[in-house]
């Protein structure tokens, strides 16, 4: 050991044993007299009052849920009532350090004093979180005016109800959950570089819109293209992008002559994709029960016979990632999500079935 601890890192290291008493991470295992083993919170002697300040921009559920909580896993660890006390003491005392008021402490302590220690999980709260798992949730990223905002819920959420269409689905006030808001070290340091912005003076070298290369065998369905529109035409809308049927992490735009308009989005190679439509519909035929198929080819074997040359394809955006990649497949569902809304492609209006907005959450 001396030997380690002649090193230039600051490092040293140190060691205990004891026959009857051992500590591991925040737990003291202790053997008593009579061989039953009795538990004990453990804290190091370098250990730092770490337990969030008060005054932190959280949500004022969570200041007031992490008493309990500490007070809840003091009680579960110490195996006797004298060693919760005392800890409770002490733990107590820091959360004072950190601004928390002594109601809010004595909440705590009085919450977890008063709860059996083999049975921290009372038959109450296992039918309040079953409860919670059914009931709407109300996400956003925490801010400032959270505390407003939950004012407005309980105050005008009644008015929501006396509407005949949304009484069943809205029939109790949404739980409000809170996203973390950024913080400092989100606003001045990074993982890592930030990728380079493309050469203003190479930008035109790549015009925007949609190029089918012509070479391979989805490029029969492909179509070159600039432009996209609404389910109604009365909206168009440019392609910002260059976009080529090799382009993977793509939302794309497929159509027939019955100008219905299905949305959809690939990670791999625009032309995979493309090439399983083509197969999907050819396949159709095949199939008995009409509503097992997918989308297109459902609309196909309906209207065009299974003829795949009716269906034309083109990329409408490209989902760029960071040098680490990032979630790019959620960052693409969202995209295709708000395309779907954005170009109103929901059946009967367009081929999509379904609108999923799980890529939020």
């Amino acid at each position: 050991m001396l030997g380690l601890n002649n090193n230039g890192s600051n490092i040293k290291l140190t060691y205990t044993y004891h026959q009857k008493e051992i500590s591991f991470l925040d737990i003291t295992l202790r053997v008593q007299e009579n061989g039953v083993i009795y538990t004990d919170m453990y804290r190091k002697e370098t250990s730092v009052n770490a337990l969030l300040h008060s005054s932190s921009s959280h949500p004022p559920s969570t200041i007031r849920a992490i008493p309990i909580g500490q007070f809840l896993r003091a009680r579960r660890i110490c195996a006797s009532d004298s060693s919760f006390e005392r800890q409770a003491v002490d733990l107590g005392e820091r959360f004072r350090q950190r601004g928390y008021s002594r109601r809010t402490v004595k909440r705590g302590y009085l919450r977890a004093k008063h709860t059996r220690r083999n049975d921290l999980l009372v038959e109450g709260d296992k039918t309040k979180a079953m409860a919670w798992e059914n009931q709407p949730r109300f996400i956003s990223t925490f801010n400032h005016r959270w505390e407003e905002m939950r004012r407005i819920f309980d105050k005008h959420w009644s008015v929501l109800t006396t509407d005949p269409m949304l009484r069943d689905c809205l029939s109790t006030r949404p739980l409000m959950t809170a996203r973390r808001s950024n913080n400092i070290k989100d606003l001045l340091v990074h993982s890592h570089y930030v990728a380079k912005t493309q050469d203003p003076f190479k930008a035109g070298k790549q015009k925007s819109g949609f190029f089918p290369c012509g070479d391979c065998l989805a490029c029969r369905n492909m179509v070159r293209s600039s432009t996209f529109t609404s389910s109604d035409g009365t909206r168009e809308f440019k392609i910002k992008e260059h976009i080529t049927c090799s382009t993977t992490f793509v939302v794309y735009y497929a159509t027939c002559t019955c100008k219905l308009i299905y949305i959809g989005l690939t990670s791999r190679e625009l032309r995979v994709r493309v090439r399983e439509h083509v197969r999907d519909i050819k396949a159709a035929k095949e199939v008995e029960v009409l509503e097992d198929l997918k989308p297109i080819p459902k609309h196909f074997r309906k209207h065009h016979n299974c003829n795949p040359r009716d269906l034309r394809v083109w990329g409408i955006e490209k989902i760029h990632t960071g040098i680490r990649g990032g979630d790019a497949k959620q960052k693409l569902a969202q995209r295709e999500c708000r395309w779907i809304a954005v170009l109103h492609t929901l059946a009967p209006a367009g081929l999509n079935e379904q609108l999923s907005f799980s890529s939020f959450l």
